[in-house]
């Protein structure tokens, strides 16, 4: 696995935080995609029924979504405790954490992307040496 992945997963304790990272990041893109949907619909509904129902169920939708990420972020690392095994270190599951993870995945998404991006700067990629049962992956390059 390249460098840039190790921070990811290195205890059960991570992949536990990085699986509640993930579901907490994904509704807050999802709210974020509701919001600016919403103001766009407002915006260019001129004033007809339809398009500003469609608005305001687009913004009620966001709320759920804030209210489902504020759920998981209090009682989703309490959920995590509740079925962890005894030898499992539960004092991670801290919201705080769960923040701390999602930045970790923010910033190896960005240096994934950065890697390839310094790899490919013409955005052309060579795959004529990978083969079907090639699993060594180096850090010198990254084919896609």
């Amino acid at each position: 696995m390249p460098e840039v992945f190790n921070n990811l997963f290195q205890n059960k304790e991570d992949i536990i935080l990085f699986i509640l990272a993930i579901i907490i990041l994904f509704i807050l893109l999802g709210c974020v995609y509701a919001f600016f949907s919403a103001i766009f619909l407002i915006i260019t509904s001129k004033g007809e029924d339809e398009k500003l129902k469609k608005a305001w169920n687009t913004l009620r939708y966001m709320l759920l979504g804030l209210f489902v990420t504020i759920f998981f972020l209090f009682f989703g690392p309490q959920l995590a405790k509740f079925l962890a095994d005894e030898d499992t270190d539960t004092s991670v599951y801290t919201a705080k954490n769960v923040f701390k993870k999602m930045g970790d995945i923010i910033s190896t998404t960005v240096g994934a992307v950065t890697l390839i991006i310094k790899n490919y700067p013409d955005g052309t990629a060579d795959f004529s040496s990978l083969k079907k049962n090639d699993t060594s992956l180096t850090t010198e390059k990254i084919y896609l």
